[in-house]
C-alpha cells in the first residue's frame, strides 16, 4: 500500500540495530584511539632505544677490540634512561632458527650461565628492530650493528609501564564491548520473546475475527486498542452474567416462595 506505516516491532528491531551498530562504532573508534597511542609510545621508545644502540656502537668501535665496561654501560644507561644494556659479541650470520641456535651453541662459553635463560628467549625468539615485551612491565629490543671485528648484536632494555597499561587498556575495553553486545543480544531476543510477538499474536488474531484492518499506522497502539476493547467486552458480558445471575435467583426464589 502507498500508506507509510510505522510498525511497533520495525522501531524495536531499529532501536536495537541502531545501539548494537553504535556499540560497533564506540569500540572501533576507542581501539583505534588506543591503538594510536600504543603506536605512538612505541614510536617514542624505539627512537630512544635506537639512540642507545647508535651510542653503543660508536663507542664498540672506538676502543675496538676491548668490550664495554660496567662503568661505561651505567653511563649509556643514565644517559638514554635504560634498564639494561646487552652487548652480545658476535651475531648469528644465519638468521633462520636452527642458525641461530647453532651459533648461540656456539658462544654460550662467552656468556656468563646466570644470563642464559634470558638471553636464550631473547636472542633465539626475539625479531631484530622489533620492540619485543619481557616481563611484568619491561621492553626490549635487539639491533645488530656492525663493529671492526665483524657483527655483534646489542639488546636494550627498559620499562615502559605506560605501554604495557594500554594494553591492558584495550584488552579490557575489547572485554567490556564482547559483553555489552552480549547483553544487547539478549536484551534483544527478550524483547522479541516476551513483547514483540505478543503483540503480532493479538494483531493475527484480531485480523482473523475480522476486528481490525490489515492497514494499521501503529502495530503497538492497535494491540493495545485491542487490548482495551477485549476487556470492555468481558467486563460487559460479566455484568450481563451477573444480572442474568441476579434475574435467575429472583425467580428462584419466587418459585420457592409460590410453592410454599
Amino acid at each position: 500500500m502507498a500508506k507509510r506505516q510505522r510498525t511497533f516491532s520495525l522501531r524495536v528491531h531499529l532501536g536495537l540495530l541502531t545501539i548494537i551498530a553504535l556499540l560497533l562504532l564506540i569500540n572501533a573508534v576507542t581501539n583505534y584511539m588506543l591503538w594510536q597511542s600504543r603506536q605512538a609510545q612505541e614510536r617514542t621508545a624505539m627512537a630512544r632505544f635506537g639512540d642507545a644502540v647508535r651510542a653503543v656502537n660508536r663507542r664498540l668501535n672506538e676502543q675496538f677490540p676491548q668490550a664495554l665496561t660496567p662503568i661505561q654501560i651505567d653511563k649509556l644507561k643514565a644517559t638514554y634512561q635504560l634498564s639494561r644494556i646487552t652487548v652480545v659479541p658476535s651475531a648469528p650470520k644465519d638468521d633462520s632458527p636452527e642458525g641461530r641456535r647453532k651459533w648461540f651453541a656456539a658462544m654460550a662459553g662467552r656468556i656468563p650461565p646466570r644470563e642464559w635463560p634470558s638471553l636464550a628467549a631473547e636472542l633465539l625468539a626475539g625479531k631484530y628492530h622489533t620492540l619485543l615485551r619481557a616481563e611484568d612491565d619491561e621492553f626490549f629490543v635487539v639491533e645488530p650493528v656492525q663493529v671492526a671485528g665483524g657483527r655483534q648484536l646489542v639488546i636494550i632494555h627498559d620499562h615502559l609501564p605506560q605501554l604495557v597499561m594500554l594494553e591492558k587498556a584495550r584488552a579490557l575495553w575489547l572485554w567490556i564491548s564482547v559483553v555489552s553486545l552480549v547483553l544487547v543480544a539478549i536484551i534483544y531476543l527478550l524483547l522479541v520473546q516476551l513483547v514483540v510477538r505478543p503483540i503480532h499474536r493479538i494483531l493475527v488474531q484480531a485480523r482473523e475475527a475480522g476486528r481490525i484492518s490489515e492497514d494499521i499506522d501503529d502495530e503497538a497502539e492497535t494491540a493495545v486498542a485491542e487490548y482495551e476493547r477485549t476487556i470492555a467486552e468481558l467486563r460487559r458480558l460479566h455484568e450481563a452474567l451477573k444480572q442474568r445471575a441476579e434475574s435467575l435467583e429472583q425467580f428462584n426464589q419466587y418459585l420457592l416462595t409460590s410453592m410454599d
